[in-house]
């Protein structure tokens, strides 16, 4: 996907200008939806979790969130990361663990045994994709 997109940056690149390029690929970015209807953040959007999300647009889905074993410090077992799977790959992708949730990341770590873990938000990635493509072009 990464790849695809910063080929399709530098094709556009030989087509238009550099800032054309960059409004075409905004509108083309804030096209694709934040949230699929009829998906809920509920337990992101308590208010004793709130401080463990990163941003407060980069929730993750109920039906797939990552369900931490509760504890007294986190009751409700919420940690910002979702379950994935991509053809024939299941993995996480989580935000990058802040300073007071690092704990929380390894715990996650260690009770699903996962192989590898993304730590940034696609959209995070994406945008910086997305700035660095200014200076490609």
């Amino acid at each position: 996907m990464v790849g695809l997109v910063l080929k399709l940056g530098v094709y556009l690149c030989k087509i238009y200008s550099p800032l054309m390029v960059m409004v075409k690929l905004k509108t083309m970015y804030e096209a694709v939806p934040c949230m699929r209807p009829g998906t809920a953040c509920s337990t992101a959007e308590l208010p004793e979790n709130m401080e463990r999300n990163r941003f407060g647009d980069v929730l993750p889905y109920d039906a797939t969130r990552v369900a931490l074993r509760p504890s007294r410090d986190n009751p409700t077992g919420y940690i910002n990361a979702s379950h994935i799977k991509r053809s024939k790959v299941r993995g996480l992708i989580s935000q990058g663990p802040l300073p007071h949730t690092s704990h929380e990341f390894w715990q996650m770590v260690w009770e699903q045994a996962v192989c590898w873990c993304h730590t940034q938000s696609m959209r995070d990635m994406l945008a910086r994709m997305l700035l660095n493509l200014l200076v490609v072009c």
